[in-house]
C-alpha cells in the first residue's frame, strides 16, 4: 500500500515537502504567505481529511476548512482550499493529511510544515511538533535554542556587559563605551546622570541599553534624544513606569529600569 506524502505551495510556487526545499519537512516562508497543501500521489485513495492542528492564535484558513471540536481545522476534499497566513501573524502551520484506502486502512502524513519567523527572529514552537524544523538529532529544540538565542539578542545583543557605577554622583558626562548592555547604580542616586558616548550600532540594527537602579528615582539626561549624532532615540518603558521630559528620563519607584533604543540615523 502506498504512504501518502504531503507536500505544500507557498505563493504558487513548485509543490515540495520540506526535504526538496533544503529543510526537514518544514518550509519557511515569507509574511502574507498564501499556502496550498497537494499530495505526491493521489492513486487509491477513497477518502481523506486534511488538518491543520496547530497554528497561531487568532488564525482561520477562510472557505472549505471547518474547526473540529477539538480545535483542528479540516477540510475533506481532495484538493483542498488554500489558506492565507496574515501579514499580522507569525509562527507554525502545522498540517497533516489523513487518508483511507479501498481496504479500510488509514494512513497520516505530517511531516511537512510551514513557518514564518518573526521580524525580531523569533521561531514558534508548536504542538506535536517533531523533526520538522529541527531535524532528527535536534527535533523541537533547534527552534527553541533560536529563539532563546534571538532573545538574548533583542535585550543584550550578546552574553552581556553591565558597567557598574558606584556613589551618589554627580555622574555628569558619564561615558558609556559601545558593547555595554547596561549600567547599574548598586547606590541611591542624588544627581541627574547624564550619559555620553553612546553610539549607535551599524547595519541598521537596533541596541538596547538598560539602566538599572534598586533605590530612588532620579533623572537621567542622553544627549540627542530627538537624533544627532547617536541616531534617533526612542524608549520603551519598563517597571515602574518612567517619564520623558525634553532629553531627560526619570525613573519612579524604588526599583526600576529603563531602556534606550538607538536606532542609526
Amino acid at each position: 500500500m502506498p504512504t501518502p506524502k504531503l507536500t505544500m505551495s507557498v505563493n504558487a510556487g513548485a509543490y515540495v515537502t520540506g526535504f526538496e526545499s533544503g529543510g526537514f519537512g518544514g518550509v519557511t516562508g515569507p509574511d502574507s504567505s498564501t499556502v496550498q497543501l497537494g499530495a505526491q500521489s493521489t492513486d487509491g485513495w477513497v477518502s481523506q481529511t486534511w488538518q491543520l492542528y496547530d497554528y497561531p492564535p487568532g488564525f482561520s484558513p477562510g472557505g472549505g476548512w471547518t474547526l473540529s471540536a477539538s480545535g483542528v481545522w479540516e477540510n475533506t476534499n481532495l484538493n483542498p482550499s488554500s489558506f492565507l497566513c496574515p501579514a499580522t501573524m507569525w509562527g507554525k502551520w502545522m498540517t497533516r493529511v489523513l487518508v483511507t484506502y479501498g481496504d479500510g486502512t488509514t494512513v497520516m502524513d505530517d511531516s511537512t510544515a510551514f513557518q514564518i519567523v518573526s521580524v525580531d527572529g523569533l521561531v514558534a514552537i508548536a504542538a506535536s511538533e517533531g523533526s520538522q524544523f529541527g531535524g532528527p538529532r535536534q527535533r523541537y529544540a533547534a527552534p527553541l535554542d533560536t529563539t532563546i538565542r534571538a532573545l538574548q539578542s533583542l535585550v543584550g545583543g550578546g552574553p552581556g556587559t553591565m558597567l557598574s557605577v558606584a556613589g551618589a554622583g554627580p555622574f555628569n558626562n558619564l561615558v558609556v563605551a559601545d558593547g555595554y548592555d547596561a549600567i547599574y547604580f548598586p547606590d541611591a542616586v542624588t544627581a541627574i546622570v547624564i550619559l555620553t558616548g553612546i553610539v549607535a550600532p551599524s547595519g541598521g540594527k537596533s541596541r538596547r541599553l538598560a539602566i538599572v537602579s534598586p533605590h530612588g528615582s532620579f533623572g537621567v539626561a542622553c544627549p540627542h534624544l530627538d537624533g544627532g549624532s547617536t541616531g534617533i532615540n526612542q524608549f520603551e518603558n519598563a517597571e515602574p513606569a518612567a517619564s520623558v521630559n525634553t532629553d531627560t528620563i526619570y525613573l519612579g519607584g524604588a526599583v526600576g529600569h529603563w531602556r534606550r533604543i538607538a536606532y542609526p540615523g
